[in-house]
């Protein structure tokens, strides 16, 4: 499916190099993500965290009309979480998992220099690592724990500064990314799953 999609990318881009409706853009930012727990019996002691890592991405935007284009762009991007056990605050473990993203996007200018964004993200899975306890050091597990894809909607806003653009998106996965069983403190198990959610704040630059 990201090959395809990146194909039709490299196609689109070959078809209108020098036309006035084509943009090409970077950008980059803080990715303040979570993965919130479904399924959690009552009792737990567990509690997830969010954490702060960035993205990194490359945009391609065609305008139909002075009001609504369309835009796909590809990006690099570190999401994760933490747990936190409540009687023992000290035990706490951070994941991150890297991925490359491709979302294309319908784009509606809602003012001169505002534009809202509606699509979807498709990722795929680079790698994970998870902290323990107080150390610093990032480990690779023996296996995968989350899931090797990713998908769910994409909305966001942006402001235009000449070349400058500021962005705000969401990421609200809906694939379930990972599951385990968890028993809680009467030893009672359920079965508990976890999707993406992040924020990303960014800074853009338009190249052409």
């Amino acid at each position: 499916m990201l090959n395809r999609i990146l194909y039709s990318f490299l196609l689109l881009a070959c078809a209108f190099p020098a036309s006035a409706q084509w943009h090409l853009g970077v950008q980059a930012g803080p990715n303040i993500s979570a993965a919130p727990l479904k399924g959690e019996p009552a009792g737990s002691n567990l509690q997830t965290t969010s954490r702060v890592y960035y993205f990194a991405g490359i945009t391609g935007e065609y305008h139909f009309s002075n009001r609504w284009g369309a835009a796909l762009g590809v990006q690099y991007a570190v999401r994760g979480n933490g747990y936190r056990v409540r009687e023992n605050p000290v035990a706490v473990e951070s994941f991150r998992r890297q991925y490359i993203d491709v979302t294309p996007v319908l784009v509606y200018r809602v003012l001169d220099r505002l534009d809202l964004q509606a699509g979807v993200y498709l990722a795929s899975k680079l790698g994970e690592q998870f902290q323990t306890g107080n150390s610093e050091d990032w480990n690779t597990g023996i296996g995968n724990i989350y899931s090797g894809s990713d998908f769910g909607l994409a909305p966001g806003l942006r402001f235009h500064a000449g070349k400058w653009v500021f962005m705000a998106n969401a990421q609200l996965g809906l694939k379930r990314i990972s599951q385990f069983e968890f028993t809680n403190e009467l030893g009672e198990p359920s079965f508990v799953s976890e999707r993406n959610r992040s924020f990303q704040v960014g800074l853009g630059y338009c190249i052409f």
